[in-house]
């Protein structure tokens, strides 16, 4: 199956939409703590006839910069300059110098993960990571990879 499949009974506190996807702030009884559950992963949802007592509750922090603060590091990349608008959601304009007519150097703020490195393969021959070294030598094995995928 795909995942881990739990059984969870929980208390719904708040309705959230964050980055483009639908979260439910609950009191879980599994956990016996308050839980952000993201909608998409909801298989089947059953409303129950009991009620409960709301507890106090502090809503919960959704920025991420105070959590990921510090693994986040900054990336050179090299872009074409029809992904600049795209680039625009993760940095701002002063982040980005013109190479040439065509391409841009840009201060990319990066965390080592798969989200991170999806979303770079994501902009395909139209972005080159510059440096880090490390990084960029991830992004060359991943790449290798995929194409090995296709032999």
């Amino acid at each position: 199956h795909l995942g881990n499949k739990t059984e969870r009974e929980v208390e719904p506190y708040q309705l959230i939409l964050k980055a483009g996807h639908w979260y439910c702030y609950v009191y879980c009884y599994l956990r016996d703590d308050f839980r952000l559950l993201k909608l998409n992963r909801v298989i089947h949802l059953q409303e129950l006839e009991s009620k409960f007592i709301k507890k106090m509750y502090i809503d919960p922090l959704l920025s991420t910069n105070r959590i990921f603060e510090k693994l986040k590091m900054t990336i050179k990349l090299r872009v074409h300059e029809s992904i600049v608008e795209r680039l625009l959601d993760f940095c701002d304009y002063d982040s980005f110098r013109q190479e040439n007519n065509r391409y841009y150097v840009v201060d990319f703020p990066f965390i080592d993960n798969s989200y991170y490195f999806g979303l770079i393969l994501s902009f395909g021959d139209k972005c080159e990571v510059i440096e880090p070294t490390e990084i960029r030598n991830k992004m060359k094995q991943t790449i290798k990879k995929m194409a090995d995928n296709y032999k």
